[in-house]
């Protein structure tokens, strides 16, 4: 193979880089039919609570919706209706630039883009639309921010390859979806096994063997105490974030972005083997624990405190504080306070009622349920690394760089 101008032989430049000379470059908007929905008016009771699924941006990889239209609302309004298979593209919202092919035949709202393209099938663009997300936010999108539109992605450029080997690329990536979705599923049983080990650990109804004494009730202001210090030397501490799902996180790395002030004085410090909790929206299950630094900072409207390490496993308790039994708890606290805009504050956290074993066996139980969070983080990095291995693959074939035989 000879090269001209550093291009290799059999191919040529184009406006998405060096493609094959078989493949054309041509404006999605050109190959392809693309709308747009609405959404009914909200206070329009009779066009909801029907059957027809209303997809909102933040439920196109999914196959349910929280909302349903009834016949009058896809009718009297601009919501357009997709089938199973049709690529979607979120055109705002957190996930603006996401794609992905309808599960579900519904109706899209105005955030949603419907693609159907005539000559590039789904199996081939959805991944090179993927694979080119964070070059069309980086253009259009100022640092992230703000929307996009059907006017935009229709001007997006896209290389067609001949239809056979797109269908014979398209071929080769879902066998790496087929492996990354029998493995989704696999931590998904896993997940389910450790949750209902979980519950039937924590109400005592299958107890570790060698244990027999009776669970204590205790409230948690009888086995912590809160701690309150401010930055106020203002320390250059990493500032973490709580999510409902993994607890506390780096809030740059989370978030890929400073969403806290830049005046840290008035955050609270948040000590190694302390646990901290949204105030205001405990209620989702936003708690966590802070086992990774020596000090820590955190929003001031947050509540931290520390669990006495003579009669608490602190595993043990992050766990359980983690359950929806206690979830609900916070719920209940909240919808019955008088001001319902001040969260749970430490005095109602405190007075919650817990079942509590003795140290030993909370860290008997701390054990078996470590032992199941370490077989799912190991099939999680198997997960990750075929996720890897499938994004290798796309920048060679969706650009044509690996050929394919047909």
């Amino acid at each position: 193979m000879t090269a001209k101008n550093n291009i290799p032989a059999g191919y040529k430049d184009s406006a998405v880089g060096i493609i094959p000379q078989e493949w054309e470059v041509k404006r999605l908007g050109n190959i392809a039919k693309c709308f747009s929905g609405g959404t009914p008016k909200s206070e329009s009771e009779e066009m909801y609570g029907g059957t027809i699924p209303f997809i909102r941006s933040g439920e196109i990889h999914s196959n349910k919706t929280a909302l349903f239209l009834t016949d009058d609302g896809l009718r009297k309004s601009s919501a357009k209706m997709v089938d199973v298979g049709d690529l979607i593209f979120a055109l705002y919202g957190a996930n603006s630039g996401d794609c992905a092919i309808s599960q579900i035949n519904g109706a899209i709202n105005q955030a949603i883009l419907c693609i159907r393209s005539s000559s590039v099938i789904n199996p081939f663009l959805h991944p090179y639309l993927e694979l080119q997300k964070d070059r069309y936010i980086a253009k259009y999108l100022q640092g992230g921010q703000g929307n996009l539109s059907g006017e935009i992605v229709c001007s997006y450029t896209i290389p067609v390859p001949p239809l056979e080997e797109q269908r014979k690329i398209a071929e080769i990536l879902g066998v790496w979806d087929e492996a990354i979705g029998k493995q989704s599923r696999l931590i998904e049983r896993l997940e389910e096994r450790k949750r209902a080990l979980m519950q039937r650990l924590f109400a005592g109804r299958m107890r570790i063997p060698g244990f027999t004494t009776p669970w204590q009730k205790v409230k948690l202001g009888a086995i912590c105490k809160e701690f309150v210090l401010r930055n106020t030397d203002d320390n250059n501490y990493i500032v973490l974030s709580c999510t409902k799902y993994i607890g506390l996180v780096s809030s740059l790395d989370y978030f890929g972005k400073q969403i806290f002030s830049d005046n840290l004085r008035t955050y609270k410090v948040v000590p190694k083997y302390h646990f901290a909790y949204a105030t205001n929206h405990i209620e989702e299950g936003s708690i966590g624990y802070q086992g990774s630094y020596d000090y820590a900072l955190i929003s001031p409207m947050y509540t931290v405190f520390k669990a006495d390490d003579t009669k608490v496993d602190n595993y043990f308790l992050y766990t359980l504080l983690k359950t929806p039994l206690l979830i609900y708890n916070y719920q209940s606290r909240i919808e019955g306070s008088i001001d319902r805009r001040g969260g749970l504050r430490w005095d109602a956290f405190a007075g919650i009622i817990i079942k509590l074993p003795s140290l030993p066996e909370q860290k008997a139980i701390a054990e078996v349920l470590t032992t199941a969070d370490d077989e799912i983080a190991t099939h999680r990095k198997k997960l990750d690394a075929l996720r890897l291995q499938k994004r290798g693959l796309m920048q060679q074939l969706l650009t044509g760089k690996t050929r394919v035989k047909i």
